[in-house]
């Protein structure tokens, strides 16, 4: 190993050790707001984080059961040291005391969750599994998997997979938004992982969209599962012209009405007669805007048609058009636009 290469996973291992602390402290209730902030921003900083973090609260769990579950006799210890070093138990009176406090317990179950943490972490420290991250800084990213599989990622999105994938299994860890062209292999199931879900699949062509608290997945092609990342028992299948979404929680299943799913990667909108919900909803995500109705708009948003096609076209013009096809008044403020009568 180079002297360069070294450096840098030191780096990553102080990094990882003060983030263990932190949890270690957020579980036995004594995180400071610091902390909590701290250890919010790296959760959020890639799903593999949200893994690791749920691992760690299963071990602290675990441990804390295993203090709970077992006697420990003081007594009886104490005599066991007394007669290896010869001591007379009348030089050195024992008091009688509660075996464990809180505190104590705390202690002992943040010393077991310490130990098997940094096992775990050396586990992974030594593992030279090649990860590789792949981002659209600038502009939407096309390119391919080690497995031939094609993806394309939108603008402001990542993407983490490993060099070689390994027998088991195709994973890929996303944020943000991509299109996957998935080459078929039914050896290997190919896994996208979010923070909230996953879906799986043997080849097929479909989009999955994290984006906050919202995670979508809309299938063009071929059958998919989307599941609850922490829940997989939930789940649903889904299969050509379907889309199935996960927010707060709860999830989702429609039938896709339109492409416009897609308009990020070609910059074309197609409206045949679709609501004006569903209008604002295709333009407020194409152009990444906050679009809102009044409450009388609101109402009879269902009932509100349009049939126009957008290619590549600024969104004030968009909006001009719009205003014009249903003689609404469209105003902006603070960058929010406002559909009204």
């Amino acid at each position: 190993m180079c002297f360069e290469r070294f450096t840098k996973e030191m780096t990553v291992m102080e990094l990882n050790e003060n983030i263990m602390q932190i949890i270690t402290r957020r579980l036995n209730n004594e995180a400071s707001p610091d902390d909590i902030a701290a250890l919010d921003a790296w959760l959020d900083e890639n799903p593999a984080n949200r893994q690791e973090y749920d691992t760690y609260v299963r071990i602290w769990e675990e441990s804390t059961r295993i203090v709970m579950d077992h006697t420990f006799d003081t007594k009886e210890a104490w005599s066991d040291i007394q007669e290896k070093i010869g001591m007379s138990s009348e030089k050195l009176p024992l008091k009688r005391a509660p075996v464990f406090t809180l505190k104590r317990l705390s202690i002992a179950a943040a010393l077991i969750a310490g130990i098997i943490m940094t096992a775990l972490y050396f586990s992974n420290f030594f593992d030279r599994t090649e990860w590789n991250t792949v981002a659209a800084d600038q502009d939407n990213l096309k390119f391919t998997l080690p497995d031939h599989t094609e993806i394309t990622l939108r603008k402001g999105s990542s993407i983490r997979f490993p060099e070689n994938f390994d027998t088991k299994e195709r994973r890929t860890e996303l944020t943000g938004e991509a299109y996957f062209e998935v080459r078929r292999d039914s050896s290997r199931p190919f896994r996208v992982y979010t923070a909230h879900s996953m879906v799986e699949v043997l080849g097929t062509t479909f989009l999955v969209r994290s984006i906050d608290s919202l995670d979508q997945v809309v299938v063009s092609s071929g059958k998919v599962l989307f599941a609850v990342r922490k829940d997989k028992t939930r789940e649903l299948i889904l299969t050509k012209n379907q889309k199935a979404s996960l927010e707060k929680n709860v999830l989702t299943k429609d039938t896709i009405l339109n492409t416009n799913y897609l308009a990020w990667e070609n910059g074309r909108l197609i409206f045949n007669n679709n609501s004006l919900k569903q209008v604002v909803e295709d333009i407020s995500h194409l152009y990444t805007i906050r679009i809102r109705l009044s409450p009388g708009i609101e109402q009879k948003a269902g009932n509100i048609t349009i049939k126009a096609e957008f290619n590549n076209e600024p969104v004030e013009q968009v909006m001009e058009e719009l205003m014009l096809m249903t003689g609404l008044k469209i105003t902006k403020d603070n960058g929010n636009y406002i559909f009204s009568d």
